[in-house]
């Protein structure tokens, strides 16, 4: 298994990782770094070469966060338990230093979307890859 990685401004970094249609897997603070799991569409990005893994383990971390934000209601923090349901529509750099991560997490059990919007100010992002 390789471990890459990517560091880079947050705009800089939205622009080059597209996160559409990856699993989230859930999220947790460490002081005021921001740590997002997610399991990246690899075969949606612009450095895919054919025969790589088509999906891959990531660990999405944003540094220096501030007035970070759940709507329409809070979820909390941690893993997942099926990461498989919940998965980003889009993950966009805005303005300044804000970033806003748009999540849709369907309940097998109630058989319901819900969506939800993360938004936060960061300086830095850096992601590991984990390639198997």
């Amino acid at each position: 298994m390789d471990r890459l990685s990517l560091s880079s401004s947050p705009q800089q970094f939205l622009h080059e990782v597209n996160f559409h249609d990856s699993g989230f897997a859930g999220y947790r603070f460490f002081g005021s770094r921001l740590h997002v799991g997610v399991d990246l569409c690899n075969y949606d990005q612009s450095w895919y070469s054919k025969g790589e893994p088509e999906i891959v383990d990531c660990e999405v971390v944003f540094h220096s966060v501030s007035g970070f934000k759940i709507s329409p209601r809070f979820f909390p923090e941690g893993r997942i338990e099926h990461p498989e349901s919940c998965s980003i529509l889009s993950a966009d750099f805005l303005r300044g230093a804000e970033v806003r991560m748009n999540l849709n997490w369907f309940n097998y059990s109630t058989k319901v979307n819900d969506y939800f919007v993360l938004s936060f100010e960061t300086e830095r992002v850096k992601m590991y890859m984990c390639k198997v």
